[in-house]
């Protein structure tokens, strides 16, 4: 109860105050409220579905491996994921917003796939499972690094799209996200 008190504020906060150059706070008037609201409804919209699909698919694979230490992150999936749009971005030819959608759910299916195979044959233990998809998580983090170092303007998204920017979103996003979320209630 006391997440979702704090999550009832913070939504209002995020979709109306205003950072200064100088870091000080501010709440705009109602034109340049209208105005902001465009841009930042969807942001704020695509940042909650998220975070909830993000907790969805976190219970799944706990529930999936049988172990309560899974997650995205843990296990690797998340890189996979980012290996995933990285291969898009350098080998499709402006490749789209879709096409990085369908390339991370790729890596990171494939991950998952693995482990979930290795998990499966019944060889490997919960807490094997969970140092492998560690393992793997780091090797392709490693070759993420390297490529991010390498300089390459194209993979300066990648690191946008790690960071969990929602810069991009736009209202039409949204909107799937918003669908999406409602498929899994």
């Amino acid at each position: 109860m006391i997440l979702l008190a704090l999550l009832l504020i913070a939504v209002p906060l995020a979709l109306v105050y205003n950072v200064q150059p100088d870091g000080a706070f501010s709440i705009p008037g109602a034109d340049e409220l209208a105005r902001l609201m465009p841009w930042r409804a969807p942001r704020v919209t695509a940042a909650l579905v998220a975070g909830a699909l993000l907790a969805v698919s976190g219970l799944i694979l706990q529930r999936m491996t049988g172990n309560p230490a899974a997650s995205l992150e843990l296990l690797g999936v998340s890189a996979g994921a980012a290996l995933g749009v990285t291969v898009s971005v350098l080998f499709i030819a402006n490749a789209g917003y879709w096409a990085q959608m369908m390339a991370a759910g790729t890596g990171a299916g494939l991950v998952l796939a693995l482990l979930l195979t290795l998990s499966a044959s019944g060889r490997i233990s919960g807490e094997k499972l969970l140092l492998t998809g560690i393992a793997l998580g780091a090797f392709i983090s490693a070759i993420l690094t390297l490529l991010l170092a390498s300089g390459d303007p194209r993979v300066m998204l990648i690191a946008t799209w790690m960071a969990g920017s929602t810069y991009d979103v736009e209202p039409q996003t949204a909107r799937y996200l918003r669908c999406a979320a409602r498929s899994f209630s």
